[in-house]
């Protein structure tokens, strides 16, 4: 009797959480069917040199948002969920907003500096870094929301952020050809974004989220943010360095249009991260997170759904984009995308290891075991960037593809050993003194 009920609240709880993620699944694959609508059509529109300029462009501003944000929000949103007073959750974002303010005065200025001129071109670094800055508003925008279960006010900021302005780019540049050019599809990208921070803004004022009145800066909890957000930080920005540090090494060594080729095989790919975060990691990591403070028995059972998932996705992504890369390249129209199409495949088997890859990375995340990830991930990035060195130069596009699948490989395993023996045991040891 007692295993009828126990399933019959599990299936309540299903049932709730799937009426609860549909519009989520909707915005958020409509996000992504935006971004893929875009990228295909900068590379028909784009010479590929000036595609290769927006590759460097979009991941710079990736890795930026992590930098300038130190991955507190890693930190807050995890500990959000837990709290139930109004106070406790602007005592967060209190202190969360201090430590961005000092984030924009020390690391912005030297990040502009290593990019400006060498990677970004002098005339769009004033659009670079409105787009970055808006870029990480929004996102933390974003993020609270949806750690509160504010799924439609996140999907109201991704819906201007990701879709609205994608269709206005198109329709400005099909009736004025001169809008067909980086300069005005980033000018689009952040009238986007300014749309979306103040829907943030304004919704954020509805619910009464802003800590409006002054707080006695909390030195204790500023360490304990700093001290957790830091190896979350080191762990995030060695991911993204080993996911575009190619870009970086093509265009210091090779051609303009390698950079191109490189950056359009590697953002079309990239997809099946963002359809592993959008689709699932989004929508059940709050949840499970809930469940484990909870010690909700379910936690578990959450995570092998999870994770079928996330290998579930991995494989229909990757079959999808087999059977269909021939065609859309023939529809883009550039020979020098077909003629190196075994890029293509070589990228893609690195992003399958990189996919599976997020199954030990929630475990370990969920567990608050942040020096394995940090860990796992700096071994990644080392051994991404050491092969980049030894093989970029000499081999091109094919050696940086190359590094690329080896070190997601070798980040694979290092979170399968870190999450297995470590983690597991003392995982082990907790249930047992428990019972």
């Amino acid at each position: 009797m007692n295993n009828i009920l126990l399933k019959r609240s599990f299936e309540d709880k299903y049932s709730a959480f799937w009426t609860f993620s549909v519009l989520n699944l909707i915005t958020r694959g409509m996000s992504i069917l935006s971004g893929l609508f875009l990228h295909f059509y900068t590379a028909r529109v784009f010479s590929i040199e000036e595609y290769g300029n927006y590759g460097i462009i979009y991941s710079s501003i990736i890795i930026g948002v992590y930098l300038i944000g130190l991955d507190i929000y890693v930190v807050t949103t995890r500990e959000l969920p837990k709290l139930t007073d109004s106070y406790s959750r602007k005592r967060i974002l209190y202190h969360q907003i201090l430590l961005y303010l000092v984030s924009y005065a020390v690391i912005l200025p030297t990040y502009l500096k290593l990019l400006w001129g060498k990677f970004v071109e002098t005339h769009l670094i004033v659009l670079f870094l409105f787009l970055l800055l808006l870029e990480h508003f929004t996102q933390e925008f974003i993020r609270v929301f949806f750690a509160l279960r504010y799924a439609t006010l996140s999907n109201i900021i991704i819906f201007c952020r990701r879709i609205l302005w994608v269709p206005l780019f198109l329709l400005a540049t099909y009736f004025y050809k001169d809008f067909l050019s980086l300069k005005y599809l980033l000018a689009f990208w952040i009238i986007g974004d300014v749309l979306a921070m103040l829907g943030g803004i304004y919704y954020g004022f509805k619910i009464d989220l802003f800590p409006l009145s002054f707080m006695r800066p909390d030195i204790n909890l500023v360490y304990k943010i700093i001290k957790s957000s830091l190896v979350f930080l080191g762990a995030s920005v060695a991911l993204k360095v080993s996911s575009y540090s190619g870009n970086y090494f093509i265009k210091y060594y090779q051609t303009a249009q390698d950079l191109g080729i490189f950056s359009f095989f590697l953002n079309m790919l990239n997809f099946i991260d963002i359809l592993i975060y959008t689709c699932l990691a989004a929508l059940f990591v709050p949840k499970i997170i809930e469940e484990h403070h909870m010690n909700d028995s379910n936690y578990k059972r959450t995570f092998r759904f999870f994770s079928v998932g996330i290998m579930i996705l991995v494989v229909v992504a990757s079959g999808v984009l087999v059977i269909s890369i021939k065609p859309l390249l023939s529809l883009i129209g550039k020979v020098q995308f077909l003629s190196n199409l075994k890029i293509f495949y070589i990228l893609l088997i690195g992003f399958i290891f990189f996919g599976l890859s997020n199954i030990p990375h929630y475990f370990l995340y969920i567990n608050e075991s942040e020096k394995f990830i940090l860990y796992s991930s700096l071994i990644g990035c080392a051994t991404n960037i050491g092969l980049n060195f030894l093989f970029v130069r000499e081999y091109g596009m094919t050696g940086c593809a190359i590094a690329f699948l080896l070190s997601m490989l070798v980040l694979l395993f290092a979170k399968l050993r870190f999450s297995r023996l470590p983690v597991l045991k003392r995982i082990s040891r907790m249930t047992w003194r428990m019972s």
